[in-house]
């Protein structure tokens, strides 16, 4: 349990710091998929797309519900 609470203050930390707008869901979401990435953090939110863009890749899944 003070594992859980200690992520989401630092995560509330992160999003204070970089000014972001987006939710602590959407931040953990984020950073779990970039997790091996090496880049900073400032950098890893500076290009979040705030909507869906719909492509043309045909060979990929569609999800509707994400």
């Amino acid at each position: 349990m003070w594992v859980a609470i200690c992520i989401y203050v630092l995560m509330a930390i992160l999003r204070k710091e970089l000014h972001l707008q987006l939710s602590l869901h959407t931040i953990l979401q984020i950073l779990s998929v970039n997790v091996f990435e090496k880049v900073t953090l400032a950098e890893l939110f500076t290009d979040v797309p705030l909507e869906r863009k719909e492509g043309n890749i045909h060979n990929q899944l569609n999800f509707n519900y994400i």
